[in-house]
């Protein structure tokens, strides 16, 4: 019994561990040529966000895309902002929970270089994890509380 005592609390403890440090997050960097803006973005283990869906939106209409575009396969996707259109521009990177937000100023005389920012980073398996905390803790307690009670009934 004590085995069993000993192999639940170890699966306690398993399930414990920060589930943060299991996930990965998306990085992204960008290279400026000329009013174009190159951007690549990957995951923290080298894999490119082949695929991913990215919103461009206006300073003067923060509600609906500019544009939209799909990375290609290495991450990458390119953006010319339009300098009529002064002010801070968006650029929403997103693939399967995870994304990156990066803001481009853009002033009449073109990008403004060395203000471009990324913002938040988002990712649903953080946002989910305290979930799947409290369920996996309660399969634990109800494992427990099962052999508990047949180790009461056996002694």
């Amino acid at each position: 019994m004590k085995q069993k005592l000993i192999a639940t609390l170890a699966l306690l403890a398993a399930v414990g561990i920060p589930t943060s440090a299991l996930a990965h997050s998306v990085e992204t960097d960008y290279s400026v040529n000329g009013s174009t803006l190159d951007f690549q973005s990957i995951y923290s283990t080298g894999e490119p966000l082949e695929g991913a869906d990215v919103q461009i939106f206006a300073p003067n209409n923060p509600e609906t895309p500019w544009t939209e575009l799909t990375a290609d396969a290495e991450g990458r996707f390119t953006f010319t902002p339009d300098a009529s259109i002064p002010g801070n521009w968006e650029v929403v990177i997103r693939q399967d929970g995870h994304g990156d937000i990066w803001t481009v100023p853009v002033s009449t005389a073109g990008i403004e270089v060395d203000q471009i920012g990324d913002g938040p980073k988002s990712d649903v398996h953080y946002a989910s994890s305290p979930w799947m905390m409290v369920g996996a803790s309660a399969i634990a307690l109800v494992g427990l509380g099962l052999g508990w009670t047949r180790y009461r009934r056996t002694a």
